[in-house]
């Protein structure tokens, strides 16, 4: 049952009824082995089998190496403590080197790699997937729905099934879509853009430039606040530079024009048209019917479809209907022609043909006069008026 060999007490040989021994080589090999099921094996100390019914394995070289196999399900597997790696099934699987590199797999569904901290990659079956580099550049994917890339806190990106998109770099420029719907482009709070589905659109230079856009319909923009146009549709639109430039203009039928409240002009679908130089100048029209003009209050003038005019000149000369003064005139020169003929023929013959020559003469000179002086008038009416416009 029991047998024991010792040879110098070099070699000994320990069996019990076979199930157990043991066998040792001046103490630096040693077997032990237990009805085949347990095994060890040393070689002083450094090397180093277990095996229990092949089910469970260990390898120790010194320390060095390590190897553990449960019925080849779970290995592990270590050099001086640089390299390891465990199995399970091949389901898990980890790799580290010094500390160095690690990587975790989970049936292919989750990997995690590591360099020293650097970069770090996780998978979860191509669903999610995460790459960092030191901090500095991280990746997160969920099945290529969301996405988030950022360099050291520098550049990000966010991307939601392409719906949502968001990018900064180092805060300064930042773009945010949804679908194409919305989208938001900040480049250090200096310029801003925001359109929605092209509808409405927004342009900010530092608050200096300012374009805001609604489907085309109604556009502002904005300089500093010294040029602003405002159009709706086309329909109304006004430009101002500074306060000193007005433009208004509803459908091209009523514009204003105002420099620094100086020059202002007022057209109503080339009906009424209003033009103010400092108050000095001022122009009225109605359809071509009527006009007034007004130089520092000084001269005027007012005219109805050309019939009734009336001139001023500092309330000093004033000529009414040109026209009209004239047919008066001349309807006064006949009647007094004829008034002269009612008299020759109902008294005596004058004696004198010379006298009553002479009184027709004053007659044609008088009309003469007045007619010159209606023409010279008018004429100067309207060369003040030609060269004021």
């Amino acid at each position: 049952m029991l047998e024991l060999v010792s040879l110098a007490g070099m070699l000994e040989l320990v069996s019990l009824a076979g199930m157990l021994e043991l066998v040792s080589f001046a103490g630096m090999l040693e077997l032990v082995s237990f009805a085949g099921m347990l095994e060890l094996v040393s070689l002083a100390g450094m090397l180093e089998l277990v095996s229990l019914a092949g089910m469970l394995e260990l390898v120790s070289l010194a320390g060095m190496l390590e190897l553990v196999s449960l019925a080849g399900m779970l290995e592990l597997v270590s050099f001086a403590g640089m390299l390891e790696l465990v199995s399970l099934a091949g389901m898990l699987e980890l790799v580290s080197l010094a500390g160095m590199l690690e990587l975790v797999s989970l049936a292919g569904m989750l990997e995690l790699v590591s360099f020293a901290g650097m970069l770090e990659l996780v998978s979860l079956a191509g669903m999610l997937e995460l790459v960092s580099l030191a901090g500095m550049l991280e990746l997160v994917s969920l099945a290529g729905m969301l996405e988030f890339v950022s360099l050291a806190g520098m550049l990000e990106f966010v991307s939601l099934a392409g719906m949502l998109e968001l990018v900064s770099f180092a805060g300064m420029l930042e773009l945010v879509s949804f679908a194409g719907m919305l989208e938001l482009v900040s480049l250090a709070g200096m310029l801003e853009l925001v359109s929605l589905a092209g509808m409405l659109e927004l342009v900010s230079l530092a608050g200096m430039l300012e374009l805001v856009s609604f489907a085309g319909m109604l556009e502002l923009v904005s300089f500093a606040g010294m040029l602003e146009l405002v159009s709706f549709a086309g329909m109304l639109e006004l430009v101002s530079f500074a306060g000193m430039l007005e433009l208004v203009s509803l459908a091209g039928m009523l514009e204003l024009v105002s420099l620094a409240g100086m020059l202002e002009l007022v057209p109503l679908a080339g009906m009424l048209e209003l033009v103010s130089f400092a108050g000095m100048l001022e122009l009225v029209s109605l359809a071509g019917m009527l006009e007034l003009v007004s130089f520092a209050g000084m001269l005027e003038l007012v005219s109805l479809a050309g019939m009734l005019e009336l001139v001023s000149l500092a309330g000093m000369l004033e000529l009414v209907s040109l026209v009209e003064l004239f047919v008066v005139e001349f309807v006064s020169f006949l009647e007094t022609v004829s008034f002269l003929r009612k008299v020759n023929a109902t008294t005596e013959p004058i004696p004198n043909r010379a006298k009553q020559n002479r009184v027709t003469y004053k007659l044609l000179r008088s009309f003469l006069l007045n007619a010159g002086s209606i023409i010279l008038v008018g004429t100067f009416v309207v060369h003040i008026y030609k060269t004021i416009f």
